[in-house]
């Protein structure tokens, strides 16, 4: 490990709207840096557009997809592995129910990946999961 002068910038920028019945969301994430000498650094992630629309059709269920979108790194150092673009694109649901006997119970699933695609999120070089089921419960009391 090395440590290097070195001046990080960047942009970070998110939307959402809540209208009820709907919701949409919108971030952006644009991270900068060089070495002192000008030099590009190995350790910058790639520029990431992430998209969210749900609904909520019935009181207490929420259903929505959120898709990733990150672009390919070409400033790199000679020796820097790739960082390849990827778009992978997730589903959720969330159900609260409201009856009697059931208060303070949430039911959350989800499809991560659900085209299965093969990508790592840059610089860490780890393949990252293919498609995933979730199904989690949580009880207030």
């Amino acid at each position: 490990s090395e440590n290097i002068d070195a001046q990080l910038w960047g942009l970070e920028a998110e939307m959402d709207y809540d209208a009820g019945l709907w919701f949409a969301g919108f971030g952006l994430t644009v991270p900068r840096g060089e070495t002192a000498d000008g030099d590009p650094l190995g350790s910058i992630p790639q520029d990431r557009l992430t998209a969210e629309f749900g609904l909520r059709p019935l009181t207490g269920l929420e259903v929505g997809a959120q898709a990733t979108f990150a672009a390919e790194r070409n400033d790199l150092p000679e020796d820097a592995p790739p960082a390849d673009a990827y778009e992978i694109l997730d589903l959720f649901a969330t159900w609260t129910p409201d009856d009697a006997g059931f208060e303070g119970i949430t039911v959350r699933a989800g499809i991560d990946n659900v085209f299965d695609e093969t990508y790592q999120i840059y610089p860490n070089g780890l393949s990252q999961p293919g498609r995933t089921f979730k199904i989690s419960t949580s009880f207030q009391f």
